[in-house]
Formats: C-alpha cells, structure tokens, sequence
C-alpha cells in the first residue's frame, strides 16, 4: 500500500525501474507505513505486466494472485516477525535464514521472471547472518533483487550498506497523519495523545496501557514515596519488560526540559499547561540532564533478566529525590 504522504518517494523510486541496483537499502523511522510501501514494490517487480508509467502492480495476473496470497515461490522474505514459512522467529535474523534464503536463489526462477529477497529489519541481523548476506551482496545472484528494510541504518555493517542503493522514506507531517487517521475512522482523543506521544508516527499497537500510564503520570505530577513504590510493583505485575517504562520516562522528561527552555512539550501535549504552571520550575536543568542520562544507561539493560521492580523503583525515587531538593 502507498500511503498518501509515499506518494512522491514511490514516483522517485519507479523512475530509477529500468536502472535498479541488486539491493536496496530503505531506511527511515518505524512505524511510518514502510513495509506497506517495499511490499507494494516487491509485488510490483514481480508482478507479469505493472502498469505503465507508475510501474503499480497490476493485481490481476498469475504472479500477483501468488503475491497476494502470501505464496509467491520467488518471493523470499526474512523477518523477525514472521518467517517465509510463517513461522514465527526469535528476535534476531540469524546465519541459518541467510544460507537457507541462499541456496534457493541460486536455482533458477520458478515463474521465470525476477527474485526478490526482503530482510526486515535489516539491523537485526546478527553478525553471522550479515557476514554471510554480505558474501551474497558481493557476488548477488542473477535477476534476484534484495530490498533490506531498516529502522535504524547505523547499525548495519557499512560494508553492507555500501553494496545497497540508500532510499529515504519520509515521516508524515501532523496534517497527513490526522487525515489518514480521520480516513480510517480512528481519530479519536487517546489516538491524538497516542500521535503526539509517538512524535506524529500514525502506526501504532492497540495494546498500549492507558491505565498504567495514568498512574505513571500522577506520581510524575505529584511524587511520593508509596506512591512510587506501589506503581513500580502494579507495573511489574502487568508488564514483564522496561520497555515502555524507559520510554515514558524518557518522554517526560524531555517534556519537562523542553517547558523549561520556553517550548511547549512535545510527547504529552495535553499536559502541557500543567508542565509549564505547576512542574517545570520544581527541577534545575543539571538535575533533569543527568536523570535523564541515567535513564538512557539503564535503558541500554531493558531486556536483560534484572528485578523490573527494583529497577522502576531506582529512577521513580531519583525523581522523587529531585523534587524535594
């Protein structure tokens, strides 16, 4: 699918059609409707007749019903969401999907047209199944074409990325993201704050915890000690992971030094007033700057099997320490 704010990348993309590269290397921030914009593509070089001009697949032939149906037999996609077999796959791309991937691209097309090779994200590969896609990178086999996508390009082995041809895909402004949110019947008020949260990011889970987070904003506004302990020990009982602790964390913080310096927040817009009035004053800019360095080194040990409540209560009770200095 090609999203309306896709609409010039895609024109940008098709006119490089009769000059593509072996790899491509799409990059750009998650959850901005990239996989829906390289699926579009790969179904359009497989595609038997894309129509002329804007190179769209044409979803009638033999190859797009394939396509569509997720059994597309030149179609080899790697992913840490999903296998080629639909087989779900650990959190890392590893050596055993690159050698398996090629060895079939090395026979020859089963329809025969094209080969097309999707990795997503690339950067999860470990550094056994980059090391074995770049060997195949170097010496790319004939009519197969890889598109990598990638969250984060900085974490590919430059060797790779200079084997790829780099294609940007740009982020929605707030006015795209809204139409389309209002299109799909969504927009209402926890799908602003989740907007605005997710720094105008249009996709997102269903499944964030509203009630959770309610509670991390009341101890957030009005610190104290049992209150502290008593949401680190409700968070650990529902959710087994940092993940979304750090980043609320991370957010309001950030929310609080940007009032400080005379901008309105940025994630939680809807307390902006209430940051500006009641909370921004409380802290000194040297104090908010080293939690938040704290936060971003803890961070970096979100999934290791440490105590999540200990953890919670470690920065929840530096936040606290700030309040009352």
């Amino acid at each position: 699918m090609i999203y309306p704010w896709q609409k010039e990348a895609w024109q940008s993309l098709v006119q490089k059609w009769e000059n593509k590269p072996n790899a491509w290397l799409f990059y750009g921030r998650e959850h901005i409707g990239k996989m829906g914009f390289i699926m579009e593509y790969a179904q359009a070089l497989l595609c038997e007749k894309p129509t002329s001009g804007n190179y769209l697949p044409c979803y009638q032939c033999h190859a797009c019903h394939l396509f569509s149906q997720n059994n597309h037999p030149d179609f080899y996609k790697i992913s840490t969401d999903e296998g080629n077999e639909g087989i779900k796959t650990s959190e890392f791309i590893k050596i055993e999907a690159i050698r398996t991937m090629a060895e079939k691209v090395q026979t020859s097309s089963y329809l025969g047209g094209r080969k097309v090779v999707l990795i997503a994200p690339a950067e999860k590969m470990n550094a056994q199944a980059s090391n074995a896609l770049l060997k195949i990178l170097e010496e790319p086999p004939a009519e197969t074409i890889f598109l990598l996508v990638s969250h984060a390009k900085d974490r590919l082995l430059s060797t790779i990325i200079s084997r790829c041809r780099q294609f940007s895909l740009p982020v929605p402004s707030e006015q795209e993201a809204l139409e389309y949110l209002s299109t799909q019947g969504k927009l209402d008020e926890q799908t602003r704050f989740r907007l605005a949260f997710n720094s105008g990011v249009p996709f997102f889970t269903d499944d964030f915890p509203f009630e959770l987070y309610q509670e991390f904003i009341k101890i957030m506004l009005q610190p104290r000690l049992l209150l502290c302990l008593e949401f680190a020990q409700h968070y650990e009982s529902q959710i087994k992971t940092l993940d979304y602790f750090f980043d609320w964390v991370y957010k309001w913080l950030t929310d609080i030094i940007l009032s400080k310096q005379g901008f309105e927040v940025k994630f939680n817009q809807t307390l902006n007033k209430q940051i500006d009035s009641e909370i921004k004053d409380k802290y000194n800019m040297q104090d908010l700057f080293a939690l938040l360095s704290l936060v971003k080194q803890q961070a970096r040990y979100k999934n290791h099997p440490l105590n999540v409540k200990l953890q919670i209560e470690n920065i929840a009770l530096e936040y606290l320490s700030l309040s009352i200095r």
